[in-house]
């Protein structure tokens, strides 16, 4: 128990310390927010990676999510963190960011899956995302209309693509060849059509969301 603890606090201060980086880039190197905010993202879903490595049960993973989601909640209202919050759109996704690593780890315990129905949903939402973001803002090709707002074919395909490609990371060795085309395919254009059509943040709901479904009807468990 005292090890779990220690485990936990360490994790947090991992955290905290991300958070801090995101900071430093901002007020220091002058960096934009959105790639403040991009950094922090990519960095929170690497370390949760480590979660069913050094975390053995729920209840702690539950406990540093809603520690963290307490923590962004005040600090949006009282204004920290302006490397992570301070954005021109409205966006509920850090909050929603600890709410889907909660979910991924408590499916991933609860039916004992394999670890790539925990890794690839938050890897997708923490990798791909940030790629659709930065493709779509600086190279803005083909934009078209969703019910949210805006996206541009070249973000949405740097997302397909990127996430095909972390499909093939974890599932190749797995899947004889035909499936696991056909596996990446339907991962890779779900989870697409989930961060096109989410806005204000959702997608970092949908699209672990999108990954995990898609995975556990495709992949016997």
């Amino acid at each position: 128990m005292k090890e779990e603890i220690l485990t936990i606090l360490l994790l947090g201060s991992s955290f905290l310390a991300l958070f801090f980086s995101g900071e430093l880039l901002l007020r220091f190197f002058h960096l934009p927010n959105e790639l403040t905010r991009k950094w922090v993202h990519l960095g929170t879903g690497i370390l949760t990676m480590l979660f069913p490595v050094y975390l053995h049960s729920h209840w702690s993973v539950l406990s540093l999510c809603a520690s963290f989601a307490v923590l962004l909640y005040v600090s949006i209202k009282w204004g920290w963190f302006p490397s992570i919050h301070k954005i021109k759109r409205k966006s509920h996704g850090s909050l929603l960011y600890p709410l889907a690593v909660y979910i991924c780890f408590y499916l991933y315990e609860k039916i004992q899956l394999s670890y790539v129905f925990y890794s690839l949903p938050l890897l997708t939402m923490a990798i791909s995302d940030p790629i659709a973001a930065v493709v779509g803002t600086r190279f803005p090709w083909m934009k078209f209309r969703t019910f949210k707002g805006f996206k541009s074919l070249s973000g949405s395909f740097a997302f397909f693509l990127s996430t095909y490609l972390l499909c093939g990371l974890f599932l190749f060795d797995s899947l004889p060849l035909g499936s696991f085309l056909w596996v990446a395919f339907v991962v890779s254009l779900s989870a697409t059509m989930a961060e096109a059509m989410s806005g204000l943040g959702i997608d970092n709901l949908s699209i672990p969301i999108a990954v995990w479904l898609s995975l556990y009807f495709l992949i016997p468990v």
